[in-house]
């Protein structure tokens, strides 16, 4: 084997380790879709007063809902 074959063959091996490096180093898409959920909340408030007109206290009503 001369030294030009010992060059090409250093070359080729080079471009043929880098293609292999390529393939297996890139990204895989593995993307996956899901649909995104929403909620719906819904709050009613009381306040309790006396015969005052002072505030005594607070009733808080919540619904909470999911949507798909």
């Amino acid at each position: 084997m001369d030294t030009l074959e010992k060059i090409l063959f250093l070359v080729f091996g080079v471009a043929i380790g880098a293609v292999v490096v390529i393939v297996l180093t890139r990204p895989k898409s593995t993307a996956t879709y899901t649909l995104a959920k929403t909620y719906q909340n819904e709050e009613t408030w009381e306040f309790l007063k006396d015969e005052n007109g002072r505030v005594r206290g607070v009733t808080v009503h919540r619904k909470a809902e999911q949507n798909i």
